[in-house]
């Protein structure tokens, strides 16, 4: 009687434990995507004076890949692979990632985005003190053209 009891209190145990494994999320890091677009995040305004501050390094193919290895590093699980703010955790976040392939996020100035990716809020780290600040400005160089690969 007693293994019969204890038969069924494993194979119990093991259903229930298979049912937890498949809410854990998707297998071998596959992209989700969300159900909704993105909201537009550019609620999320920098202080006058971010908007004074210029990028100092000069856009150019070695300034881009090194902010494209930079936001693989950094930026992607959120903000996803091309920028479009459904990164694989994405919908764990409180706060929506910003998709930076919407128009309007191309007409802040670069200090506006430094200034936030330096700051963070809520869910987004505060990066000033992860990578350097000339890191940051090269991020800004590489996310500003996946607005431009979605224009075109």
């Amino acid at each position: 009687m007693n293994t019969l009891k204890t038969s069924l209190l494993i194979v119990v145990l093991l259903i229930i434990s298979l049912s937890f494994t498949s809410l854990k999320g998707p297998a071998n890091n596959e992209i989700l995507t969300l159900e909704q677009p993105v909201p537009d995040s550019s609620n999320w305004i920098a202080p006058a004076s971010a908007d004074e501050l210029i990028n100092p390094i000069e856009v150019s193919e070695e300034s881009i890949a090194q902010g494209s290895a930079i936001y693989k590093r950094n930026c992607r699980s959120c903000h996803g692979r091309n920028g479009d703010g459904q990164g694989v955790e994405a919908a764990e976040l409180s706060t929506p990632a910003t998709d930076f392939t919407n128009p309007s996020f191309i007409d802040q100035t670069d200090g506006s985005m430094y200034w936030k990716i330096s700051e963070g809020r809520n869910d987004m780290e505060a990066f000033k003190n992860v990578i350097e600040e000339d890191e940051v400005w090269n991020v800004v160089i590489y996310i500003k053209t996946l607005a431009e690969v979605k224009e075109e």
